[in-house]
């Protein structure tokens, strides 16, 4: 939308959404003036040129993107004083007239006027830019920092972001914002101290200032070149290749939320993105990861606990195999079992068969539970049901480890309760191994049960432990 808005303005208010605006500024191209397309398409093609293969000079970064633009500023000039022979090329005085310095405008309307009495309409609107700000910084700050390994502090930059919206509407400026033009920028140009940010500041308060008449010169269509210059290089063609070749739903997510972004709203998008990953990521922890591990002799562990897979250690991922054996396995949608027919009948393709190895393994001895991850009311439920199907295959001893549990609140508690309770009951006897930090942490520390397994001798604080103390 920037570079035909640049050659020729559409005619009457903007619309409220972009797609709108892009096909009014579309629609307005056969009015366009051809020496200012001549130096977009010039001055776009030189900047990328330039970045790719004369990045750097003698080791030194070169800051073509000022460069080029400020030598711009001459040719605004000389076709504004009808020095170029008849070319006219419109610059930011033909559209704001000449820029003035403004460092400082106390408001002097009244809020009630911008309200026109939809006081609430106004807050809520107010909401959604403070949304958008903080959420376009963090989603900045994290960009910078993956590509820099450059960390930043969440808090800290949410804290600044608030004092400079509260100082800007004091003053009567615009809320600020991290951009992800200016932080690609930044990176490319290594800009990552942040010494740099102040120099910025400094920069800008000094054009503001000194040179702003200055830059009314700068022609229309060298801001056009100079943004669709950044969105090209801040475009992550290379990440959105490798999402579709390895990670196809979350590479329809990213292209949900673009599209909610351009058609409704770039908060509505950003909303109904982050809603869907929640969800998505809420399904997967649901799926409870977890490992069994059993042997036909013993529990074979290493001196740190971890089960030796060379002792002839049979150990699976349990939502892989010892669900689809003990019926606990989600069953495919009708969409999927569909598609699976499908490519089975008409294409040829083999039906997956699963290993049930693991379900119909002779449970004589030992087995060794570990649930992966959270244990929150999530994945609660299906941790239960797998450790009472593990308890009708009357084993005797079940070792639950909670070596790789990260984080259990208080129904993954009274769930894990309750399996020991069930799994007592059916005659087998139970280990429970719980490293420090959960021992120590909020949940388990006044936890009944565990201070019950504390007290009967069967609680470890690793699996090599319980194996040596069980009686089995």
């Amino acid at each position: 939308m920037i570079f035909p808005t640049m050659l020729r303005s559409p005619d009457g208010p903007k619309s409220e959404h972009f797609h709108e605006n892009l096909i009014r500024s579309l629609e307005a191209l056969h009015g366009y003036s051809l020496a200012p397309a001549i130096l977009f398409f010039v001055m776009t093609a030189l900047l990328l040129a330039l970045v790719k293969y004369a990045g750097k000079i003698k080791g030194r970064s070169v800051p073509w993107t000022v460069l080029i633009p400020i030598f711009t500023i001459l040719l605004g000039y000389l076709s504004d004083q009808k020095m170029l022979g008849g070319i006219v090329l419109p610059t930011l005085k033909d559209k704001y007239g000449t820029l003035k310095p403004r460092v400082v405008e106390a408001p002097s309307t009244p809020l009630a006027e911008f309200a026109e009495g939809q006081v609430i309409e106004l807050i809520r609107t107010a909401f959604g830019i403070s949304f958008v700000a903080v959420l376009e910084t963090l989603i900045s700050a994290k960009i910078a920092e993956q590509r820099m390994n450059y960390p930043f502090d969440s808090s800290r930059e949410t804290l600044g972001l608030m004092v400079c919206h509260a100082v800007c509407g004091a003053v009567g400026a615009l809320p600020p914002t991290g951009v992800f033009v200016r932080t690609s920028l930044n990176v490319q140009l290594r800009a990552t101290h942040r010494m740099s940010q102040m120099i910025n500041a400094i920069a800008v308060f000094l054009i503001f200032v000194v040179a702003m008449p200055v830059f009314s010169y700068l022609p229309q269509a060298a801001v056009a070149a100079l943004l669709v210059f950044a969105s090209i290089k801040m475009a992550p063609v290379h990440y959105i290749a490798m999402l579709w070749r390895s990670d196809r739903r979350s590479c329809f997510l990213l292209i949900m939320t673009t599209s909610i972004c351009v058609f409704l709203d770039p908060v509505y998008g950003l909303v109904v993105g982050m809603v869907v990953a929640l969800l998505r990521d809420a399904a997967e922890t649901a799926r409870a990861e977890s490992r069994v591990t059993l042997d036909k002799a013993a529990v074979e562990v290493s001196s740190t606990g971890t089960p030796l897979s060379d002792h002839g250690v049979l150990s699976k991922w349990a939502t892989a195999s010892f669900d689809h054996g003990a019926n606990l396995a989600v069953k495919p949608s009708p969409l999927a079992t569909l598609n699976h027919l499908v490519q089975h009948f008409a294409c040829g393709k083999p039906r997956k068969q699963m290993d049930n190895d693991l379900h119909n393994h002779d449970y004589e001895s030992a087995v060794l539970y570990e649930p992966m991850g959270s244990m929150t009311f999530l994945c609660a439920s299906k941790h239960l049901s797998r450790l009472q199907a593990l308890a009708r295959k009357n084993p005797p001893c079940i070792i639950v480890s909670l070596e790789h549990v990260t984080r259990i609140d208080i129904d993954g508690s009274q769930t894990l309760a309750k399996a020991a309770q069930e799994i007592k009951a059916h005659g087998c006897e139970v280990a429970l191994v719980v490293p420090d930090l959960l021992l120590n942490g909020p949940i388990l520390k006044k936890a009944a049960w565990v201070s019950e397994f504390k007290g009967d001798g069967h609680l470890y604080s690793s699996v090599a432990e319980a194996k040596a103390e069980c009686s089995i």
